[in-house]
């Protein structure tokens, strides 16, 4: 923390425990570095309903958070239409999240991973409600706010 290497001081966290690093940090980042910060640890993340504070996290009025995606990601994100599907798969109790899909083959695996009682929703998204697009899990995500 004193050399504000924020990457090391919060990747230095177990898994669990890093977006409780973060939020301790978030107030001394610059905009840039919030919301980088913030991608990584979302796409390292596995069970982000656990997370406290994350909606309040991913609302932050902070300018900048197209750097929560890669070059890539930023492509792909322009270029979607004003409204496009998307899909969650879930179980009958998690239908709400952020997390959601433009793969409706990724989001049938998440729907049966655990049980095979899964569902997939879909709903038609307008642009300005999609905050990112990550593709480091090969999820091809749609982070909704």
């Amino acid at each position: 923390m004193a050399a504000k290497e924020w990457d090391r001081y919060i990747f230095s966290h177990e898994r669990p425990y890093r977006f409780e690093a973060f939020d301790r940090i978030r107030r001394r980042l610059r905009n840039e570095e919030y919301w980088k910060l913030f991608g990584e640890l979302w796409s390292d993340s596995e069970n982000l309903w656990q997370i406290e504070n994350l909606s309040n996290m991913l609302h932050s009025n902070r300018s900048g958070r197209e750097h929560m995606m890669n070059d890539e990601e930023q492509f792909l994100y322009e270029a979607l239409p004003e409204q496009f599907m998307i899909y969650r798969g879930h179980q009958e109790i998690n239908r709400t999240g952020h997390s959601w899909s433009l793969s409706h083959s990724k989001a049938k695996w998440f729907a049966v991973r655990y049980q095979k009682s899964g569902v997939v929703s879909r709903v038609i998204c307008k642009k300005p409600d999609a905050v990112a697009i990550l593709l480091g899990r090969h999820e091809w995500e749609i982070i909704v706010a």
